[in-house]
Order: C-alpha cells, then sequence, then structure tokens
C-alpha cells in the first residue's frame, strides 16, 4: 500500500472531468505539500476500506472509515474547508453502515467527495500511467486479470475524477460477462452496469455523482460475490 500511495503522487495527467454540469473551478493553494500529503493518506486509507468490503470485513472497514472522519487541523487545508467536509459527512455515514451492500454504495460515495478536491486540483495528486491492459483471451485467468485490471481503473476514475480510466475499465467489463464461480446472475449485472454507465458516458450525460453511484452498484455486485467464495 505505501507503494501505491508513493506512486500515486508521481507525474501523469489526470482525465477531463464529468460533463453533467458538476466540473469544479480550479483553486489556488497557499500551501500544495501539506494538501498532497492528506490527499495521499486519504488515497490509502479509501483503497484499504474498499479492499476490506470486498473481503466481508464490514467492522474493519467501518474502523478505517472513522479515520476519515477526523479532520486535520491544518491551515494549508482551507482553501478546500467545503470539500473536506464533504468527505467527513460521507465518511461518517460509511462508520455507521449496517451491511456490506450498503457500505459499498457509501463507500463510492466518499470517493466522489475525495474527487472534489481532487478534480479543483488535477496536477497535485496523479497517478502514474496504468499497467498494460490483459489481452482478451479466452482463458479463465486471463478473463480474472482483465476483471481486475478493469476494477482498478474504474476505482482510480471515481476517486480521482479521471475521465480515460472510468472508460476503460467500463469497456473491458462491459465487453463481455466476467467470469463468475457462482452463477451467471452477478456476471451479467455487473456487465449491464458497465454497459449503462458506458452508455451514459458516451452520451456526455454523466457527472461525477452518476459514476459514483453506478461504481457503488458495481462493487455491490463485486462484493457479493466473493462473499460466495
Amino acid at each position: 500500500m505505501r507503494e501505491y500511495i508513493l506512486l500515486a503522487l508521481a507525474a501523469a495527467a489526470c482525465g477531463r472531468p464529468a460533463s453533467g454540469g458538476d466540473d469544479p473551478a480550479p483553486v489556488q493553494l497557499d500551501r500544495p505539500g501539506v494538501v498532497r500529503y492528506h490527499m495521499a493518506r486519504h488515497f490509502g486509507d479509501l483503497r484499504d476500506i474498499e479492499r476490506m468490503l470486498l473481503a466481508g470485513k464490514l467492522e474493519d472497514a467501518r474502523t478505517r472509515a472513522f479515520l476519515l472522519t477526523r479532520p486535520p487541523k491544518d491551515i494549508g487545508l482551507s482553501p478546500l474547508a467545503a470539500e473536506s467536509q464533504a468527505v467527513e459527512e460521507a465518511a461518517a455515514e460509511l462508520v455507521e453502515a449496517p451491511t456490506i451492500a450498503e457500505a459499498c454504495r457509501l463507500e463510492a460515495k466518499v470517493a466522489k467527495a475525495c474527487a472534489s478536491c481532487h478534480v479543483h486540483i488535477p496536477r497535485l495528486l496523479r497517478l502514474p500511467p496504468p499497467p498494460e491492459e490483459p489481452s482478451p483471451e479466452p482463458a479463465l485467468d486471463v478473463r480474472m486479470a482483465r476483471h481486475q485490471w478493469a476494477a482498478d481503473r474504474l476505482w482510480e476514475g471515481v476517486v480521482m475524477g479521471d475521465e480515460r480510466r472510468w472508460r476503460q475499465g467500463l469497456e473491458v467489463l462491459a465487453m463481455r460477462p466476467v467470469p463468475m464461480p457462482h452463477g451467471d446472475g452477478l456476471a451479467r449485472r455487473l456487465q449491464k452496469l458497465a454497459t449503462d454507465a458506458l452508455g451514459d458516458f458516451e452520451s456526455r450525460s454523466d457527472t461525477y455523482a452518476t459514476r459514483a453511484q453506478a461504481y457503488g452498484e458495481m462493487l455491490v455486485t463485486c462484493a457479493a460475490c466473493h462473499r460466495q467464495q
């Protein structure tokens, strides 16, 4: 995780933001290093929360989410006070999530709140180029690798407001149902969610909020499959 956070500070451009009318204005920072530090910490915490939810560890995820409800006392963050408050409020809802499914939806809501900061200052916290997309071969292990690759791009697309990565993930998941060992229902649901979200993206009718909502539902589907393993 530490390595991933450090890589998240590497230089690589973010994609354009959503075009559904919720594009933010840029923010001028007096202490960008301070903001970068706190963003990197939140980035790692949120990624860990998602992995805990996929593993069925609701209590662990809620405990980690509590950390996001504690605002850092640093004057360098004052230009982003409203966005920070949105993250804290969304995290507080996640702390009270009664089920894995609800926690998945609320985790996506926290990610959307985080994006409201990132897209204000897209060059401050940047992701490295994504790894090469696995080839679309029919072998089960390769298809699962493509599924994981796509899921990572979707998460980055939501939390960073990165349009290019969001589309990359959707295109892979919409192409064919991913292999799920416990029936085709969840696979078809995930494919349909990705296809619908891709249609919204291509018609330019999506927003940060609708992307987060779609991602939350996809995360619910993935978590349901993980619980059956």
